[in-house]
């Protein structure tokens, strides 16, 4: 990693100039070529490149030139888009080194804790929120030029956030992944909790919604002129939308907790969300020709879609809250997410993603909240379930989350009569104003076959199907398959049913005293 060096921040330093032209595009393609190396393009490249990875060791001089740069974009007006092209080319191999390596996470994180070129004296996430601090302080210089490199700047940042608030390294123990940590490291399987409430400490909040913002209300592009140059980087809406993905999707990762919710909540992420769902489903502005800039656009809105939904479903975690998004408020009604969640699992039918994140986030919406059951009822949520459900048989994220959905609705809504063999008469018992049978609601869509043909068949989902399938009142049993004796007994099994075992009366054996003595000898 001594390519890295190209740039001396202690030889510039002390002779008070700045790198050279030459330099900084060798340090350039440098960065662009191990990110590149790092980064597996296919599943076969996966477990050579997490071998490369788990020997990059330049975490710190990658965070001194990172805090080098930021100064030099800061300070010198001239150099401005040089230093924020090359900032985001050290940040995208920061990512590409973390990515799916929890090692490599808490080194980056730790890396200026003892260094002895932080002359700063600040740490690693000090340093990154500072980062986006002061690239949100310039794009507001409305330099349009210069705002797109920012933009890119910004993007990479969000994403690089994300990456370390996130647990994502899947290996096996003793391969070097998340369960091989050294214990050096001073951790636990995920550092991603520490993190997470280190950014919270050091402010990220108020800027990932201030960068939110900015990329959802920018209405500012650029235009590529047919002689300009074709390596220039544009401020265009597939920019401004990825970015706005980016932060949303940062956002997510640190919502983790109630004090953080609320945090977000004060700062007024649930306006947010909005705004990137409208931006998200908006697909009749987006022309019908299939040419590449239009095809950009497009996986650029649905990357959106799968951002906002998915902060939408950790928000959820909190009940005042997840009501607000289910009904809006009381002042507006219309400020209500759940038609524009519904729209985006419709319109994207065919992404995993949202609909395990649209499925998961009714759920949510349903537990303990009767009138947001009704309301899903009502928005014709059942149908987007199992429509869900059904497109992803294999898929049991999908099937485990849309089980929890028919099973929080239904509970909640049905009228249970203890004196009722059939456990309920099916109609709505939290509310008279309406005559709409919930349980019949979900037979009639097929949700008894799906259940139990797809969604039983999953040993992550068979739980859940079978409470689903009882609250909608289907004769459902649970059975325990036993591979020693080629077996099968119901899983639970209720007193008296089955003779037991035990013995009322115990018997000393008259050969104990033998086996002891035998088994001393062995000893």
């Amino acid at each position: 990693m001594s390519f890295l060096g190209v740039v001396s921040v202690a030889d510039v330093r002390q002779s008070c100039s700045s790198p050279t032209k030459e330099q900084i595009m060798i340090l350039n393609e440098i960065c662009k070529v191990l990110a590149s190396i790092l980064t597996p393009r296919k599943a076969s490249e996966r477990q050579i490149k997490y071998l490369i990875k788990d020997k990059f060791v330049a975490m710190e001089r990658l965070l001194v030139l990172i805090s080098f740069f930021v100064a030099e974009m800061k300070q010198n007006v001239s150099s401005r888009a040089t230093a924020s092209e090359t900032l985001r080319n050290l940040v995208r191999l920061a990512c590409a080194a973390c990515r799916n390596s929890e090692k490599n996470k808490v080194a980056f994180v730790r890396a200026l804790k003892n260094s002895t070129q932080n002359f700063e004296n600040t740490s690693t996430v000090a340093l990154l929120v500072q980062v986006l601090s002061v690239s949100i302080g310039l794009y507001k210089e409305d330099d349009l030029e210069g705002n797109a490199f920012l933009v890119s700047l910004m993007t990479e940042l969000m994403i690089l956030v994300a990456v370390l608030c996130r647990y994502d390294d899947f290996r096996p123990e003793g391969s070097g992944g998340g369960l091989g940590i050294d214990s050096s490291y001073g951790m636990n399987v995920s550092s991603s909790h520490d993190h997470v409430m280190e950014f919270h400490r050091h402010g990220v909040v108020p800027l990932l919604h201030e960068i939110s913002l900015l990329a959802l209300t920018t209405n500012k592009y650029s235009t590529n002129e047919p002689n300009s140059d074709a390596n220039a980087t544009f401020l265009t809406e597939e920019v401004m939308v990825s970015l706005a993905g980016a932060a949303l999707s940062a956002t997510r990762a640190i919502a983790v907790n109630d004090e953080i919710v609320q945090a977000l909540v004060a700062v007024g992420v649930l306006k947010v969300v909005n705004m990137a769902l409208e931006m998200g489903i908006a697909e009749s502005d987006v022309p019908d020709s299939e040419t590449e800039q239009t095809h950009s656009l497009k996986s650029y809105r649905q990357q959106l879609t799968v951002s906002a939904i998915g902060l939408i479903r950790n928000l959820c975690g909190n009940d005042e809250i997840k009501t607000t998004l289910c009904l809006g408020t009381p002042v507006d009604p219309s400020s209500s997410s759940l038609h524009m969640v519904l729209e985006g699992m419709r319109l994207y039918r065919d992404n995993s993603l949202i609909q395990e994140h649209g499925l998961g986030t009714l759920a949510a919406m349903a537990l303990r909240k009767p009138a947001n059951a009704l309301r899903i009822v009502q928005e014709n949520g059942p149908r987007e379930i199992i429509a869900a459900m059904g497109k992803f048989p294999n898929n049991v994220l999908v099937q485990r989350q849309g089980a929890l959905a028919v099973r929080n609705i239904v509970s909640r809504l049905v009228a249970n009569d203890a004196t009722d063999d059939n456990h309920g008469s099916g109609t709505l018992g939290a509310s008279n104003e309406t005559d709409i049978n919930v349980r019949d609601t979900f037979l009639d869509l097929g949700a008894e076959v799906v259940l139990r043909q797809i969604t039983g068949r999953h040993q992550g989902s068979v739980d859940e199907a079978y409470a689903a399938l009882r609250d909608l009142g289907c004769e459902v049993s649970m059975l325990k398959y036993d591979t020693e004796t080629n077996t099968v007994t119901r899983k639970t099994q209720m007193f008296g049913e089955v003779k037991s075992n035990f013995r009322a009366v115990y018997d000393e054996s008259d050969d104990v005293q033998n086996k002891i003595a035998n088994a001393a000898e062995i000893l």
